[in-house]
């Protein structure tokens, strides 16, 4: 799924919407928000709001997820972030296995045995692969549910 990394107009937090969603509720103020309106917003900033006391750390927090998401999480042609589904990548893996299964069988039935060894590593290759892929989805969502939950605590002013 591709997601957009926009910020919220309300409380400059920032947020990561799906691109087929129309509307959003910011999870750090609960503002309802236009998906499109934030699109205009990113583009065109409007006057900036009155900075939050605490401000620093929270530059500094959401500093620190962005670099987290640029080393989690791959991104699309237009650089947009995409986080694996998990059940994807495990039906690309039973595919694989089958193919590759289906290759070896063959190969060894005509005696082309480099062909057999060469699909067995091949598949085992694109496997391990998803494998890795499969497990970033659960990871990077308790990281984002982290974040989340210090950045409201940052915005509260609450100690953390």
């Amino acid at each position: 799924m591709r997601y957009l990394a926009l910020t919220c107009s309300q409380c400059s937090a920032p947020l990561e919407v799906a691109v087929d969603q129309e509307q959003i509720s910011c999870a750090y103020c609960g503002s309802m928000l236009l998906v499109s309106h934030l699109h205009r917003s990113a583009a065109t900033p409007d006057e900036k709001p009155h900075p939050h006391p605490r401000q620093s750390e929270i530059n500094q927090l959401d500093a620190e997820w962005e670099t987290y998401r640029k080393q989690s999480l791959p991104t699309n042609s237009l650089g947009e972030y995409v986080i694996p589904d998990p059940s994807s990548c495990l039906a690309a893996m039973w595919m694989t296995g089958i193919i590759g299964g289906i290759v070896t069988v063959v190969s060894f039935g005509v005696r082309a045995w480099p062909i057999a060894g060469l699909a067995v590593i091949v598949s085992a290759g694109i496997i391990a692969v998803l494998w890795k892929q499969s497990k970033i989805a659960p990871v990077y969502e308790r990281s984002l549910r982290n974040y989340q939950s210090l950045r409201l605590q940052l915005m509260d002013d609450s100690p953390v």
